[in-house]
């Protein structure tokens, strides 16, 4: 279905984690300078990276016919970890990310910019204005940087949700700042051992809760703008090491029916955890439901133990779907491969074992139907 990356077309990078509380300034130039040399190094000793495709669900997948689709869920992969969840006129939309840089200006912490002629061009046939709520897993700015200008212009009434860090940098734009939309939900966050709050969305259409996560390393044991901000930001962070990972979370999505009750379940992830991570907290029986559709991070899956068959094998749900298994690093005209070092034929044994055939690799910007 997908296939491994040659062993020999390996790329090690390494990055610094220092700089300061509110990552306003780039690494120091120690540091700097250290990283530069590292990556420059190893970088001009790798050979040409191979380019990979997923085979699985090129196309749209239909799991009911579309005429036929009324008690469905529709979701949209618009890449990296965003999908847009939509049930009953109403919709959800996780961290979406268009902005792709090379690791070059990431890494020695140059200026990136959302690309917002290029969100333009790839949202033109997908509306946003019915989207309630946008979730964030976390705040690297492969979650975090174009939701700003998404949430001013296209998603214009959706309330923001994700951690205290990232309610502190966003609040570095003006506008969103002074609009209520920003929810931090460091007091709303369950676990596997308790139970969180219960976030409704466009009036009981849809809820959320958030559970306690992790995020695996990056490279080694080096992890790319790791740390909290503590202090609200004076304004958009510049470069990469200025949007902090904070705090993790990962969600269950609950569709709900005319009773309050959940109809379709969803548990979303935007970065692979460690294994207490991938449990459901206990929740009351009026509330419990099995899993429907997990959608699960790929990138750096391999850096924790027994991703993702441990997570399947807790939750059994019925379908998976892989998020955040495309390179990130290539530019939007690229063609679309497998993140670097991604052992997928390591990843497809364990989903068939774990799964059989009930997965898919969807690519960027394709719609699937789930019926409930």
């Amino acid at each position: 279905m997908i296939h491994r990356v040659p062993e020999r077309s390996v790329v090690r990078h390494s990055s610094w984690q220092r700089f300061d509380g509110q990552g306003r300034g780039a690494m120091r130039a120690i540091d700097r300078g250290l990283a530069a040399w590292l990556v420059v190094a190893l970088t001009a000793c790798a050979p040409a990276l191979t380019p990979l495709h997923p085979t699985t669900a090129p196309s749209p997948v239909q799991l009911c016919e579309r005429d036929a689709c009324r008690d469905s869920v529709q979701v949209t992969y618009l890449g990296v970890s965003g999908f847009v969840i939509r049930a009953g006129g109403s919709a959800l939309l996780t961290g979406p990310s268009f902005t792709h840089r090379s690791l070059f200006p990431i890494v020695f912490g140059l200026t990136i910019r959302s690309d917002t002629s290029l969100i333009d061009r790839r949202l033109a046939d997908t509306p946003l204005g019915d989207v309630g709520a946008i979730l964030i897993g976390h705040s690297h700015y492969d979650h975090l940087l174009d939701v700003p200008y998404i949430a001013r212009t296209k998603a214009t009434r959706a309330r923001i949700i994700g951690s205290a860090t990232m309610a502190h940098i966003l609040a570095g734009d003006s506008i969103l700042s002074q609009s209520g939309r920003v929810i931090a939900v460091t007091d709303s966050a369950g676990s596997a051992w308790t139970p969180g709050h219960w976030i409704y969305v466009d009036g009981g259409r849809f809820r959320v809760m958030p559970l306690a996560s992790s995020h695996a390393r990056n490279w080694w044991y080096f992890t790319l703008a790791p740390g909290k901000a503590r202090s609200d930001y004076e304004h958009l962070p510049r470069s990469a090491w200025g949007w902090r990972m904070g705090e993790a979370y990962s969600y269950i999505i609950d569709v709900l029916g005319p009773d309050s009750t959940p109809r379709f379940r969803v548990f979303y992830q935007d970065a692979a955890s460690q294994p207490e991570h991938v449990l459901l907290p206990p929740l009351e029986p009026r509330d419990r439901r099995d899993v429907d559709l997990a959608i699960i991070c790929i990138g750096n899956y391999g850096k924790v133990r027994s991703y993702p068959e441990l997570l399947i094998a807790a939750q059994h749900p019925r379908w998976v779907l892989l998020g955040h298994w495309e390179n990130f690093f290539k530019g939007p005209y690229d063609s679309v491969a497998v993140v670097p070092r991604t052992n997928t034929e390591k990843l497809e044994k364990h989903l068939k074992a774990a799964q059989g055939d009930r997965w898919t690799t969807p690519m960027p910007m394709t719609t699937m139907w789930f019926r409930y």
